[in-house]
């Protein structure tokens, strides 16, 4: 299965402890900030932090005095993980009626922005919706389309790990929507087991240089498959692969 990966959201209770985890596994994050992502003030103050790629990026993300109309508090009574799934669009409203067309209600459309804190520091904006109600209670599944790609995609982040890109996830088996296909994007993996509490519980990541990535990571070096493998990556319930591009 293929799927046009645009980023994934890791999911937590303090943004700052999740930056300083990512950080110290030899990721650039760029500091937390304030997100407007369509909810209102009064249903929580959502932080997060990014780790930049070629073409995907890691969203590290928590709510402060979460309420229940916000989209993502259905998610504070797991433990931690990869809890968002957001797939590229280059016209999300015609995305969002495709969608429709073959089953899946979805949410309205919603335009947000988020200041950049790195690269030329523009306003980063962008247009979203979700499935709604969502097929698998363990993960928001979205898409959306960026006004400002090239701000976004900031060509020069350099990872300590020498990480370049997200190549694949690997899901746990579940009824993923078979709409949600792309023809080109990540490659995804489906294991034979289930989850109760995780639908993707690890991400495959192409680096430049895998004993650099051995050294920052302090991961498991596999040298038959030419793999670096760290399982919970920063006590976040994520396992990750690196793989020599």
């Amino acid at each position: 299965m293929i799927l046009p990966l645009d980023h994934v959201g890791i999911f937590g209770s303090d943004i700052n402890v999740m930056v300083d985890a990512y950080r110290s596994l030899g990721f650039q994050v760029t500091d937390p900030e304030r997100l407007d992502a369509g909810a209102r003030a009064d249903q929580g103050r959502q932080y997060s932090a990014h780790v930049m790629f070629d073409q995907t990026y890691i969203e590290l993300t928590a709510v402060e005095d979460c309420q229940p109309e916000h989209h993502l508090a259905p998610y504070l009574r797991l433990p931690g993980g990869i809890r968002i799934l957001i797939l590229q669009s280059d016209a999300a409203e015609g995305e969002r009626v495709r969608i429709e067309a073959l089953g899946l209600p979805t949410s309205p459309l919603y335009t947000a922005e988020r200041r950049l804190t790195y690269g030329n520091r523009q306003t980063a904006r962008f247009c979203w919706f979700a499935l709604d109600p969502q097929p698998l209670d363990q993960l928001l599944i979205g898409w959306v389309q960026h006004l400002t790609r090239d701000a976004v995609f900031y060509r020069n982040q350099a990872h300590d790990n020498t990480a370049t890109n997200i190549t694949g996830l690997h899901f746990n088996a579940c009824d993923f929507p078979e709409a949600l296909k792309g023809e080109s994007g990540v490659c995804c993996a489906i294991s034979q087991r289930r989850s109760e509490s995780h639908v993707i519980d690890g991400l495959e990541l192409s680096v430049s240089d895998l004993q650099a990535c051995l050294d920052e990571t302090s991961g498991e070096l596999d040298a038959e498959r030419a793999v670096v493998n760290l399982q919970n990556a920063g006590q976040l319930g994520v396992n990750m692969m690196f793989r020599q591009a």
